[in-house]
């Protein structure tokens, strides 16, 4: 028996897990598309002026395609647990001082 022959009967196929959405890149998307219909009316309206505009457009998309990515690779920072929650929403008794604070 050949070594291919073991992993095709060994292989399951597993879907990856489903990745949280962040909120933030569904407003940056929606951003993406008001930009996109404000470019195709300036480039319908006047293509002289377009053409001097048209690699600040290009510039504006490749930062916010990049921002996205990034914030994607991040993932949400949507608290799911108590621990997760901001400083101000924790009780003081929860709060502990820093290894090597002078806090006692």
């Amino acid at each position: 028996m050949k070594l291919k022959d073991l992993l095709k009967k060994t292989l399951v196929k597993e879907a990856a897990p489903r990745m949280k959405k962040d909120p933030d890149v569904a407003k940056l998307m929606s951003l993406l598309k008001d930009v996109s219909r404000i470019e195709n009316g300036i480039k319908a309206k006047d293509s002289s002026r377009y053409s001097h505009v048209k690699r600040d457009f290009k510039k504006f998309y490749d930062a916010l395609i990049n921002l996205k990515g990034t914030l994607n690779v991040k993932g949400p920072t949507i608290p799911e647990s108590k621990d997760d929650l901001p400083m101000d929403k924790m009780d003081s008794a929860e709060m502990k001082p820093f290894r090597g604070s002078k806090i006692k």
